[in-house]
């Protein structure tokens, strides 16, 4: 699975940082079995140095035979904007992968 990230202009790209996502990039694609092909992720720090909620992660995923999915997330903290969208996408791929199931059993 190739992982794709992509941070904003405000976002500093930290060795740890860039090991917690391939970490949950992982944890999602054990969850399918190895179907994802890719993931991107976009990340961006919306107030810069002001602070806040602020934090916004979008995770993309492309799996075989699927059309893409996305979740986003929003926090003060960009280790859990992170947790959050890959446990959001998570949750849109196994619907998608439900649905076409369901589908694949009406024909």
């Amino acid at each position: 699975m190739e992982v794709e990230i992509n941070p904003g202009s405000q976002v500093s790209l930290s060795d740890a940082l860039a090991q917690h996502i391939h970490e949950r990039a992982d944890h999602v694609a054990t969850h399918f079995h190895g179907d994802i092909t890719r993931l991107e992720v976009y990340l961006e720090d919306v107030n810069g140095p002001k602070g806040g909620v602020d934090k916004h992660c979008v995770m993309e995923a492309h799996a075989a035979g699927l059309a893409p999915a996305a979740a986003k997330s929003q926090n003060e903290d960009l280790y859990h904007a992170v947790k959050l969208a890959s446990q959001r996408l998570e949750k849109a791929l196994a619907k998608q992968a439900g649905k076409q199931a369901a589908r694949a059993r009406e024909y």
